[in-house]
């Protein structure tokens, strides 16, 4: 009598519950992003441009070739919503609808058989989301950026000259999406396997 081989448990609630807390902390995140908060930064300038060309050479040089961060203080509601959609509002709302979508993903999936081709459109169509919503979201916070950036800074041209948006491309999208894209076209050719099969016998 052969033994019994122990089935082992599936991924499936731990992965379902950190999508449901990542979609509360998303949600509990909007009106903590909302809420006024002192000084914010704009972006940077070189120390050069904000001192002017008349100040006399600094003893420490390299020091003197760094970029410098511009505060202000919240001045009306538009600069807050700029500064809120720069630096995380534009986030929140990019990842909401992909962490939804996610889960109920997840449901059809181990549900009903996952290795359909209606399961490859939603895995596509996901990929997708995580593709376009995250250039979206990069594109809107750069956007928002630089908008508060140019209506924040004086009409001094020194201080203009050389300003920049302190904001960095950091492309977390890119490798998430095609992932899943790859995985889209693994369910596929498994979806045309059991076709063939199906075929032969």
């Amino acid at each position: 009598m052969r033994p019994t081989q122990k089935r082992r448990g599936t991924w499936h609630r731990p992965i379902r519950a950190l999508l449901l807390l990542l979609l509360v902390v998303d949600i509990v995140s909007i009106p903590l992003l909302l809420i006024p908060n002192g000084m914010i930064p704009i972006g940077t300038v070189m120390l050069p441009d904000l001192l002017g060309p008349a100040t006399s050479p600094p003893r420490f040089p390299e020091l003197y070739a760094n970029d410098v961060s511009v505060l202000v203080e919240r001045d009306g509601l538009g600069q807050h919503l700029l500064y809120s959609i720069g630096h995380g509002l534009a986030f929140v709302a990019a990842t909401l609808p992909m962490l939804v979508y996610a889960r109920r993903l997840m449901d059809v999936a181990f549900r009903s058989d996952p290795f359909t081709p209606a399961m490859v459109r939603k895995l596509r169509t996901l990929g997708l989301m995580v593709l376009v919503g995250g250039l979206l979201c990069e594109t809107v916070e750069y956007a928002a950026n630089r908008v508060l950036l140019e209506i924040s800074l004086p009409d001094d041209a020194s201080l203009r000259f050389g300003a920049a948006v302190d904001q960095y491309p950091s492309l977390w999208w890119l490798l998430p999406s095609f992932i899943l894209l790859a995985v889209s076209e693994v369910v596929r050719r498994g979806c045309d396997l059991r076709a063939e099969l199906d075929g032969v016998i």
